[in-house]
């Protein structure tokens, strides 16, 4: 195996080695020139991109800690009014405008709320561009349910003007609300992890701290944020950049993106989904699973290219906050001029691969190529209809005259050896050996009668008709599937199912059979004419497992079939003259195509080295259109005859067989079974009856 490989020879295309010559000269060329500027451009580029990744991230950092010291300073200043009884609780005057000045101080705030220790409810809502509303709770302990008042206001020159109100039941009890059980145990405030509002679906969360007046617990007021509010701050921040600013939680699930479309905050009523469930995340996801920050050079397709991203904590809440940014968002002028001489190089390369392909195709790939194809149809054993190669070059020129040499070689083989076989030689690189194997095949000999005596009288002034006889029996046989095997005089030997298989081998051997009878009755018609003799032609067809293969000496082989399945097919081409018969088959050939033919059963006869007899057939017609031949009354008398015959009821069998002839006019067939059977034996009286009318008659003549 080792020398297998290392004899083994890879061969190249002329065209192409050329081409690729041209090319590695100017590929090596371009490379000294681009190569370095594309390095030195890469690295300014990757050091624009951690700068202005840089700086967006710390902008975002700055904003997401300004926006928690505001939440926290306006917390801060709710707990001390109401602590401080600056407003009171219960007033409901009061607290409407502490709330309401407090929601509208600062834009990134949804809820102001307070929650009492009874489990009621009090907060302001911002819910779109100037409208707002306010809500008040109340908690039914004996229903276990909320009675809720909705006033609802819209904003209008700098004041606020009721709408319309609405009251609804529910079942929010604030007391038990998971940011007041957090702040009510809790010495300062407290931040929530990221819930989606009820009200909303949008994503935000709460800061809380408890309110205490005189030392005694008086509820729980509560700030919360929705982080779509983020969503339009990283908007802005990324306007006119060809990249995304985004916001992680500390379980790496996506809080707000400059990217609207991706963002949790746009998706209302729907759980936050991972990193891994959004496909502009895909290719970040390696790089976002550690929770450790970073800078990355990306190059992916999903980010248009080449792409920078940039991975801070924010230092509150286990957030993080991160940038990609396109390589194209910034370094447009160093990729377009890095495009220009790409395209500069390219040209080059297509131009000396152009003047390559086509000096070397002229010259030499063209007429090699058509060498090649005149290589391949030999192989195939396709010699007709070639057209002579010519060339300028005395080699090419010389190689064209040496394939003409040998395709005329080839078809002066041809005449002596079967095409298919002829075709499987080349196939198979000149080996010359096709290896012997067991096979079913089906065998058909053919054979003139008298001609032999013929030739005897005529001499060699036969010799057309013999040749025109061969010839219309090889195509017959071609043109049914068939290879001739051999010619044994005016004996003619073919092979069906080798040297190529084919499943329907029995059934091809009796259409060539049939067209075969067909083809001598032209042929005899055409010699009447001419005053030639004509002739009677008798087929065996038989089928069976025989050796099939090369056989013979090593320096002179012939692709044939042995055994006694062939011996049997001979045997059946001369049985045809004892019967008077045309054509014969074997009882396997018979049991193949039973349903696509009609036939009579002749005879059971004795094979040589066997010991029971082995029924055989006279082929008659081929069915057409695939209905089977139902068949004729004289086969049905002829073969209950046979029948009879064998059962030792030779009456019976005379009368069936004299039925046939009767029915035919003339059966050879029915004629040599009548030979067979006994003489029967005269009746006593009948022979006086005969004796007495003899005297009669002579006694009449005397008188």
């Amino acid at each position: 195996m080792r020398n297998q490989f290392r004899n083994r020879t890879y061969s190249w295309p002329l065209e192409r080695v050329a081409a690729l010559a041209a090319v590695a000269v100017v590929v090596f060329t371009a490379a000294v020139i681009v190569v370095p500027a594309w390095l030195i451009g890469s690295r300014e580029t990757t050091a624009l991109a951690s700068r202005m990744n840089a700086a967006i991230v710390g902008d975002a950092k700055r904003e997401i800690e300004s926006l928690f010291e505001r939440i926290g300073a306006l917390q801060e200043t709710a707990r001390s009014v109401l602590s401080a009884g600056a407003v009171k609780i219960d007033d409901k005057v009061g607290r409407e405008a502490l709330f309401m000045g407090l929601l509208r101080a600062d834009p990134s705030i949804s809820w102001v709320s307070f929650g009492f220790e009874n489990g009621d409810f009090y907060g302001a809502n911002r819910r779109e561009q100037a409208q707002y509303r306010l809500v008040e709770s109340k908690w039914d302990v004996e229903r276990k349910t909320a009675i809720r008042q909705i006033d609802y206001y819209a904003g209008y020159e700098g004041s606020l003007y009721q709408t319309h109100s609405k009251t609804v039941e529910n079942d929010y009890h604030a007391a038990g609300r998971s940011w007041f059980k957090a702040a009510s145990t809790s010495e300062g405030a407290i931040w929530t992890d990221v819930y989606r509002f009820a009200s909303t679906g949008h994503p935000g969360l709460n800061t809380a701290i408890q309110v205490e007046q005189a030392g005694e617990p008086l509820g729980v007021v509560s700030i919360a944020i929705e982080l779509n509010r983020l969503d339009h701050w990283l908007q802005a921040r990324m306007a006119g950049r060809e990249g995304m600013a985004f916001l992680l939680g500390p379980d790496r699930k996506l809080l707000a993106s400059s990217e609207t479309k991706f963002s949790d905050a746009a998706v209302e009523g729907q759980p936050s989904p991972s990193l891994a469930d959004r496909s502009i995340f895909e290719a970040l996801a390696p790089y976002l699973a550690s929770k450790q920050a970073g800078a990355w050079d990306i190059d992916d397709s999903a980010f248009g290219g080449r792409a920078f991203l940039n991975v801070t904590p924010v230092g509150l809440q286990g957030w993080t906050v991160g940038t990609l940014l396109s390589e194209r968002a910034f370094a447009g002028d160093i990729l377009a001029e890095r495009r220009r001489m790409l395209m500069a190089s390219a040209a080059a390369l297509a131009l000396v691969a152009l003047l390559a392909v086509v000096v070397t195709r002229r010259l030499f790939v063209a007429p090699l190529q058509a060498a090649s194809r005149e290589l391949k149809r030999f192989r195939r054993f396709e010699l007709a209809g070639r057209r002579p190669l010519r060339s300028n070059i005395a080699e090419v020129a010389e190689l064209g005259r040496g394939l003409e040499s040998a395709r005329q070689s080839l078809l002066a083989f041809s005449r002596y050896a079967p095409t298919e076989l002829a075709r499987k030689l080349m196939a198979d690189a000149g080996h010359g050996e096709q290896a012997v194997e067991r096979g079913t095949i089906t065998i058909l000999f053919l054979d003139l009668e008298g001609f032999t005596a013929a030739t005897e009288r005529l001499g060699h002034r036969l010799a057309p008709q013999l040749n025109a006889f061969l010839a219309a029996m090889t195509d017959e046989v071609r043109e049914a599937g068939g290879t001739v095997d051999k010619f044994i005089g005016d004996a003619v030997m073919a092979l069906f199912g080798a040297p190529d298989a084919d499943e329907e081998h029995a059934l091809n051997a009796c259409k060539a059979a049939l067209g075969c009878i067909t083809a001598l009755e032209r042929l005899n018609k055409g010699w009447a004419e001419a005053g030639l003799p004509t002739f009677r032609m008798r087929i065996g067809v038989n089928t069976g497992r025989v050796l099939v293969g090369s056989i013979g000496a090593p320096d002179r082989l012939n692709c044939t079939a042995i055994g006694d399945p062939v011996n049997l097919a001979a045997r059946l081409e001369s049985l045809n003259r004892e019967y008077g018969t045309r054509i014969m088959l074997g009882a396997q050939t018979f049991d193949l195509v039973k349903y696509d033919i009609a036939a009579r059963r002749l005879d059971a006869v004795r094979v040589k080295g066997k010991t029971e007899r082995v029924p055989v057939y006279e082929l008659l017609e081929l069915a057409l259109g695939g209905a089977r031949i139902e068949p004729a009354e004289w086969v049905k008398r002829y073969e209950a005859g046979l029948d009879a015959l064998h059962d030792g009821q030779p009456e019976v069998a005379r009368r069936c067989f004299l039925e046939v002839t009767e029915t035919r006019g003339a059966d050879p067939a029915s004629a040599t079974m009548l030979a067979r059977l006994p003489v029967p034996a005269r009746d006593p009286a009948f022979d006086a009856l005969e004796e007495a009318a003899a005297a009669f008659s002579g006694r009449a003549a005397e008188g």
